[in-house]
This record gives structure tokens, sequence and C-alpha cells, in this order.
């Protein structure tokens, strides 16, 4: 009956706020911690009040709220897209700079959408890792977009299929033109996120 009546006397003990914390004999010798409230949680964590923030864990974004609307703050998945016209004119030897990394983050590559109006269009992309002279590069995945819609001939492709994923800051994306075939445009998105593991 002792030990139980000394536990409870412990745990009602009055807070730091009224015996100052150099006199609490609980908090006297305990490390400062500071707190933050984390966002609301879940797959689909409404907000509807200005300032409230709500972190969706199946897509990967944070969500706020303006008044009127929920918007988001950020979101793991980036896009890249690229269309060209009349990809055959282009010089086969030639690789044609689209984008290029100036973030501070390596950019991991996830997907690759591709869509074009004829079928067996052959293209490749490169990583170019000298942009002085685009003397050096690695390729990404050669892609072929083959596969019959309605009206148009489309490819997906993921991570599983390529032959190099990341492209580190201060490297760039090149399109390569690989095809016998003229369509009159191809159009690509690239989906992936930037890499958060850095010094």
């Amino acid at each position: 009956m002792k030990r139980l009546l000394i536990i409870i006397m412990l745990v009602f003990l009055p807070s730091a706020a009224c015996f100052g914390a150099d006199n609490d004999p609980l908090l006297k010798n305990a490390p400062l911690v500071e707190f933050s409230t984390m966002p609301a949680a879940g797959t689909d964590p409404d907000v509807d009040a200005a300032g409230e923030i709500g972190r969706d864990t199946d897509d990967h974004s944070l969500r706020g709220y303006d008044g009127s609307a929920q918007y988001i703050y950020g979101q793991k998945i980036r896009t890249i897209t690229c269309a060209i016209a009349k990809p055959l004119d282009l010089d086969e030897a030639d690789n044609y700079l689209f984008w290029e990394n100036r973030t501070g983050f390596s950019f991991e590559i996830i997907s690759i959408y591709s869509r074009t109006e004829i079928d067996d269009v052959v293209y490749t992309l490169k990583e170019m890792t000298d942009m002085t002279d685009f003397s050096a590069s690695t390729t990404i995945e050669e892609l072929t977009v083959d596969t019959n819609g309605t009206a148009v001939f489309y490819d997906f492709a993921t991570t599983s299929e390529f032959d190099h994923t990341t492209i580190e800051n201060g490297h760039g994306i090149a399109f390569d033109n690989d095809s016998a075939d003229d369509p009159d445009s191809l159009t690509f998105t690239i989906t992936g996120y930037l890499v958060g593991d850095v010094d």
C-alpha cells in the first residue's frame, strides 16, 4: 500500500510552472525538450480551417487550406514533360538537352510515359554527365512506343526496366532520336522525386 501511495503522489506533484524548474524534484536535472505539433496524417487528411495542415500518407503530400479550397504545399512526385515536333528531322548523332538538374538534389526517375500517333517510334533518353560539351553520357533507357490505344500509340516504362535512374545535381537529361519512323510529334513525361538524403 505504501508503494502505491508514493506512486500516486509522484504522479500528481505540481508542475514546474508551480515549483520552478530548479526546485521541481522531477524536472531539476531533466533536459530541456521542445515540442511541435505534427500535421494530421491519413490517406485523405481533409483540412477546413486556415492554417491547418494535413499529411497524405499514400500520395505523399502536405495539404493546406486558404479559407475556400484545399491546396498542396508540397508533394513527393515531380514531373518533367517534353514535346518534340518532327523528331525524325533531328540529327540522329546528336543529343538534345531538354532538362538540367539545378535543384541541389539528385533526381530519381520512377517512370516514363510516351505518346505519339504512329507505331514503333524508338528513342533514347540519356543522362548528360559533362555539361560543358556533352562529351560524356549515361543511357537511361531506349524506349519503344508501340502499344496501340485509340488514335494514339503509347508506352509506360518503370524503374525496373531502366538502365539508369539517378540524375545528379548539375547533370541533365537529353533526347536521342533512334527511330526511322516519322511521327508528327512525340511527347513523353518523366516522373520522379528529389532525393532528400544529402549532407
